[in-house]
């Protein structure tokens, strides 16, 4: 579920759900704005932020896949990719369906692989971030 198919009245009392989510959108700007600044002005913030959403570059990108629709493709069936596949199986953000024979993800997993999306797409051009971006994307 994307942030933008969640209901954020529950957490704003009083709101409708629209509102509440125009709420969340504009609370969205402010911190893409802010992190786009504090990663121009300064190195320091930049490396900072780069550990906390590189960490799990690999089972992102085993996440990623799945969402794209490649669980059962070569693409995904490729060695490289079975250290962090298994990670991702035993976080509890895959599991395998016996009957249509592929990896999907967990509902837990749908949430890490959005909130990353989330951090990292705002920021996707950034010299820095680009080729994390590739890495769970291309």
């Amino acid at each position: 579920m994307s942030s933008d198919e969640y209901d954020f009245s529950a957490f704003i009392p009083g709101l409708s759900p629209t509102d509440a989510h125009q709420v969340y959108q504009l609370a969205r700007s402010v911190f893409v704005n802010a992190l786009r600044d504090a990663l121009r002005d300064c190195t320091e913030t930049q490396e900072q932020y780069y550990a906390a959403v590189s960490g799990k570059g690999l089972v992102l990108r085993v996440l990623h896949l799945i969402s794209a629709g490649y669980g059962g493709a070569p693409k995904f069936n490729v060695p490289e990719l079975a250290p962090p596949l298994w990670q991702a199986v035993l976080s509890n953000y895959v599991t395998f369906d016996e009957g249509q024979q592929v990896h999907v993800m967990t509902e837990k997993g749908r949430g890490v692989l959005t909130r990353w999306y989330e951090l990292v797409e705002p920021i996707k051009d950034h010299p820095r971030f680009a080729p994390l971006w590739a890495e769970v994307t291309d």
